[in-house]
């Protein structure tokens, strides 16, 4: 009996723990996926496309109204709300005050590893030193990651930035249902990722 009491005992303690535990465990879960690198002046901005609205263009934006680089390139060909991501970028830029020809496009990629591949021979063929890649907060470990593999040995110095502000937070994420989607996706992302 003495073992079985122990036995409960030690079983209640670990729940004690883990319910102790639960919340910073799920918010370092999904801070994991947020990574930031240090900003320095650029040879050019660019913005990954995807998002929930135009935080991305926007952050882009602000970057290169304070300086931060002298074009920005937009990236992703899909098409969405009817029209082409270009497209849709590039209204979403003007509207935040990025001029005509500060604008660059790479418009055929669908995916991050896509855009990573069809952008490093854009980017080497314009002679870039520093990029400086804008994407939303949960989306940047892995964005680093395939950026810097597919960069390897190119030269170029890569520095992701997330949208500050971004509607994402890791806060609590579990009790917003299209947070909850966004980091089991990213997780399951992340890990085919690395896989490949």
């Amino acid at each position: 009996m003495r073992a079985f009491a122990r036995v409960l005992i030690a079983l209640g303690i670990l729940a004690l723990l883990l319910g102790l535990a639960y919340v910073p465990l799920l918010e370092a879960a999904a801070r994991f996926l947020i990574v930031q690198d240090p900003l320095d002046h650029a040879d050019v901005i660019i913005v990954l496309a995807g998002g929930r609205r135009d935080e991305r263009v926007r952050q882009a934006a602000d970057l290169y109204r304070r300086g931060y680089a002298p074009q920005v390139l937009l990236s992703g060909g899909e098409e969405m709300m009817g029209i082409s991501t270009p497209e849709l970028l590039g209204r979403q830029a003007r509207a935040h005050g990025v001029p005509d020809k500060a604008l660059l496009y790479e418009p055929g990629s669908t995916s991050t590893g896509e855009q990573a591949r069809l952008l490093r021979p854009i980017l080497e063929g314009r002679a870039v030193r520093r990029a400086i890649i804008v994407t939303s907060t949960y989306h940047t470990r892995r964005s680093r990651y395939i950026f810097r593999r597919t960069f390897a040995g190119s030269g170029i110095d890569l520095r992701v930035y997330p949208v500050q502000g971004d509607l994402f937070s890791p806060e609590n994420w579990w009790t917003r249902e299209p947070d909850t989607e966004l980091v089991v996706l990213e997780y399951i992302k992340l890990v085919l990722a690395l896989l490949r």
